[in-house]
């Protein structure tokens, strides 16, 4: 009966772990493929922890806009640079595959750009 238990108990750990897993990285994935909801919701879970006056809510989702535009900027400026190099990575391990291997590693590749190295938005235009 205690053997019993210990497996359901652990199963459970288990199964727990790995929602938690799939759960997190679901919402990230999200994140880094709509950025443009960070401010918002980063604002409201801000607010929840640190019980913001409504003046401060303003502020700090004000100053969410404003870096998350500056890192943007930045990204900008060196993603091109940084998709050079996993292009070449991407090209490297290929070069070492077989045929079938290298179609596998193709599909990864493009799951893991996609996913991960989601696109820059458009940039904002001035007036």
């Amino acid at each position: 009966m205690l053997l019993l238990v210990c497996v359901v108990f652990g199963a459970g750990m288990v199964v727990g772990a790995g929602g938690t897993i799939v759960v997190i990285t679901h919402r990230l994935r999200h994140l880094v493929q709509h950025p443009e909801e960070l401010p918002d919701r980063l604002t409201a879970r801000l607010s929840a922890r640190l019980h913001l006056s409504a003046q401060q809510r303003q502020r700090v989702h004000a100053l969410l806009v404003e870096h998350q535009a500056r890192l943007t900027a930045i990204r900008r400026d060196v993603q091109p640079q940084v998709q050079r190099e996993l292009d070449a990575l991407h090209a490297d391990i290929a070069h070492t595959l077989d045929a079938a291997q290298k179609r596998s590693w193709d599909a990864l590749y493009g799951d893991l750009r996609d996913n991960w190295l989601p696109p820059l938005p458009p940039a904002a235009s001035n007036p």
